[in-house]
């Protein structure tokens, strides 16, 4: 047929509309993840330029300035540091839901709302996972989050060990949540296996697009906020078990789900993406 692809053979079976909308999908998580990161970053900004600090936001993390004790107050603390993370969590939940109990076709609005939600989740759980730091002595680009929250209180050990608890069960249940959104959004036959296993969907329609996206931001990142993308990045493996749950005929017979028409490459959103990327580089990094 002439819109099918044959890739080594027999191996795989591509359709040119299918490798179209999965290119799309790969930009759509590169843009989602700068967005959520860049929002987020500007937010804090914005709250420390607010409270009348001297504010510097990088890519990963925002200092204030003077940080002597003195200059602070645990109002001040909670709502730089405590607060935003929570936020992240109920936005990340509110777009999982609206993308699960929406009506109608699948859309490339859709794809960006899942990113957007899948990064917000590991931002926010990641920021809870920082709550050890100060008792670690890690590097000061991990100084965010909890960990001013925990070092500020001198809360002791257990407050840690109950945040990175949750921290961990909430990847671990929205790993499994993900599941069915994944199935639904998923460009269909992405680049699948003729005996089409589930791991192949995980692979292709997850995992291959967070490596991508680890990839950006390391190259954003370093060398100051590398160790904090790390952490970042490690959450994505509570997610496998329930990722992994999803039913092979299931996928099967899921039909096609993505966007029809005629093959499409978004071209300007993927020279949008570059431009942010350099951007963020020059002035962020």
């Amino acid at each position: 047929m002439a819109d099918l692809l044959v890739v080594r053979g027999t191996k795989y079976s591509i359709s040119k509309i299918a490798l179209s909308n999965y290119l799309n999908w790969l930009v759509f998580a590169v843009t989602a993840f700068l967005c959520v990161i860049m929002v987020y970053q500007l937010f804090l900004g914005t709250l420390s330029y607010l409270l009348g600090y001297e504010t510097h936001v990088y890519f990963g993390k925002v200092d204030s300035f003077p940080q002597a004790n003195k200059f602070w107050s645990s109002n001040r603390v909670m709502i730089m540091y405590a607060l935003p993370p929570f936020l992240l969590l109920i936005f990340s939940a509110f777009f999982f839901a609206l993308i699960l109990f929406s009506p109608g076709e699948v859309n490339r609005w859709k794809w960006f709302a899942y990113w957007i939600a899948v990064f917000a989740t590991l931002l926010g759980t990641s920021l809870m996972c920082l709550a050890p730091v100060p008792a670690l002595s890690m590097p000061m680009s991990t100084f965010q989050g909890f960990a001013v929250v925990v070092s500020w209180f001198q809360l002791g050990i257990i407050w840690p060990v109950v945040l990175i608890s949750i921290s961990c069960t909430i990847n671990i249940v929205l790993g499994y949540i993900c599941s069915p959104v994944l199935i639904k959004l998923s460009p269909s036959s992405v680049i699948v296996k003729k005996d089409r296993r589930g791991k192949e969907i995980i692979m292709h329609a997850f995992l291959y697009p967070v490596i991508l996206v680890a990839f950006v931001a390391f190259i954003l990142s370093y060398p100051r906020s590398v160790t904090f993308f790390i952490i970042f990045f490690l959450q994505v493996f509570f997610w496998l078990p329930g990722l992994y749950s999803i039913n092979p005929k299931t996928l099967t017979r899921r039909g096609s789900r993505g966007t029809p028409g005629k093959p499409t490459s978004n071209y300007l959103l993927f020279t949008m993406v570059i431009i942010a990327i350099v951007v963020i580089r020059i002035f962020f990094s």
